[in-house]
């Protein structure tokens, strides 16, 4: 039972923080930043936030969900500023 809770509350902060980093990636854009880097970062981040909040609604709560999108934050996260000059030479 204590294991279904940490998986729901998981569930949720990911569904939050990847609708607030496709939110940062679109303050980001206005700002300024590069469109084309931010704007595919921000998508990713706008469907994961999708796919989770469908997960939510459904209660069709995965640990295989949770670990794939710990695993994509943390990769993003990491190598977020390599990613966005890497698409950014990729789309000029």
């Amino acid at each position: 039972m204590n294991s279904s809770k940490f998986l729901v509350t998981l569930t949720r902060v990911l569904a939050y923080f990847s609708l607030f980093y496709a939110i940062l990636k679109g303050i980001a854009i206005f700002g300024g930043q590069w469109f084309w880097p931010n704007f595919i970062l921000g998508i990713v981040g706008a469907i994961v936030a999708y796919l989770l909040f469908k997960v939510i609604k459904t209660g069709g709560y995965k640990w295989i969900y949770a670990i794939i999108c710990v695993i994509l934050f943390s990769v993003i996260r990491f190598y977020e500023e390599q990613l966005i000059v890497y698409l950014h030479n990729l789309m000029s």
